[in-house]
């Protein structure tokens, strides 16, 4: 039994993290949940997640406040 997690950047514009106020570091990413059980992939009740993620500090929110 294994839980599996695919992230596909959904867009190539990139924004300023608000924890660590990096620039270009925020972008937003699609998260796919999937367990696997004897070899064979099954989707997870909602399994799809959109949101916005530093790949500096590991900040995730759903929404992007602009300053």
């Amino acid at each position: 039994v294994n839980a599996h997690d695919k992230r596909i950047f959904m867009d190539t514009e990139t924004h300023r993290c608000p924890r660590c106020k990096e620039a270009n570091s925020v972008s937003l990413t699609r998260c796919e949940s999937e367990l696997i059980l004897f070899n064979k992939r099954y989707e997870l009740p909602r399994h799809h997640k959109q949101r916005y993620e530093c790949h500096l500090c590991k900040w995730k929110n759903a929404y992007l406040d602009e300053d």
